[in-house]
């Protein structure tokens, strides 16, 4: 049977005490504060490091904000510049939708959107017996952060500008009644106003204007990756923005988000994705690429075939 707060089955435990004054999400409409220019600590987790993120054995005695409260971020440095926010429209946020886990996400001067690593409103899934949401945090932020650093040369391009990594303090009531402030880590990039391919209907375009997506997502990802150096982990596509509504326009621009899960890492001539998206073309091969095997591949060599951006495939 189920635990009452329905994310939990089984004989899974919640990962912390269940806590009905856990104070409620602050990032909202209207919200205001002031952030500070914070440089990154290194990457967790593997394979930049060889800890695995395992939480302490008595972290379930804890309620996820005495938890927060006495396992703050690691440090990283922050500098004198600072800039002031007010939180314009809510993209994400983790307790006013079906969402599990994640970093807030909102538009913040009507033209920045701020990822923001809060652990408190991480939400763990349904089987997340040691679920730390501190460390949880600390990755997605130093993973993302040196990523986006990475990709300099596509800033507003492939990816959104990127403003940097900063650091705020949030207002806290701790269990005891006293007002404290708890360091929260963020990143800045440009607003993209656009739609997600998820929330395009690949049956309802035409060959040509699904084929003009996919090569370009297609050649967004290699460059990304191979000239880049950074493997985003989670091509899928919800993680990618189109801007336009001509999309059979040879211009249109696609942009890649969402890097919490990437990996920095500068490799040689990409692989023909004449291989590697025929082997798996992951939520792609519903709708948007062929679904059976041989009539992709032979969609990928109609439009991939001899491409000086890749290795030959033979």
């Amino acid at each position: 049977m189920g635990h009452s707060n329905g994310r939990f089955v089984g004989d899974n435990p919640p990962p912390y005490k269940p806590d009905p004054n856990k104070p409620s999400n602050p990032y909202v409409l209207g919200y205001k504060f002031e952030v500070h220019s914070h440089i990154a600590p290194s990457p967790l987790g593997s394979p930049y490091t060889n800890d695995t993120i395992l939480p302490p054995a008595d972290m379930h005695e804890s309620t996820q904000l005495e938890y927060c409260l006495s396992h703050p971020p690691r440090a990283g440095s922050l500098s004198d510049k600072s800039m002031c926010l007010e939180i314009t429209k809510a993209i994400r946020l983790t307790e006013s939708e079906d969402i599990q886990s994640g970093a807030q996400i909102v538009v913040v001067n009507q033209t920045m959107v701020a990822k923001i690593y809060d652990p408190l409103y991480y939400i763990p899934d349904d089987f997340a017996i040691k679920f730390d949401a501190v460390a949880m945090a600390d990755s997605d932020y130093t993973r993302e952060a040196l990523a986006y650093q990475e990709l300099k040369e596509f800033h507003g391009n492939y990816v959104p500008h990127y403003y940097g990594s900063w650091s705020c303090y949030i207002s806290t009531e701790s269990p005891t009644g006293k007002t404290v402030q708890r360091p929260v880590r963020l990143i800045l990039m440009e607003y993209i106003q656009g739609v997600s391919l998820h929330e395009l209907l690949p049956t309802e375009l035409s060959n040509e204007q699904r084929s003009n997506i996919m090569v370009k997502v297609i050649e967004l990802e290699a460059m990304i990756e191979h000239r880049g150096g950074v493997s985003q982990k989670d091509i899928a596509p919800r993680n990618f923005i189109c801007t336009g509504h001509d999309y059979v326009d040879p211009n249109l621009r696609i942009v890649l988000i969402d890097f919490n899960v990437s990996v920095v890492r500068r490799l040689a001539l990409p692989v023909s994705p004449i291989y590697r998206w025929t082997a798996n073309a992951g939520d792609f091969a519903y709708d948007w690429l062929p679904r059976a095997r041989n009539d992709r591949r032979a969609w990928l060599l109609d439009h991939f075939k001899g491409s000086h951006l890749f290795q030959e495939a033979s």
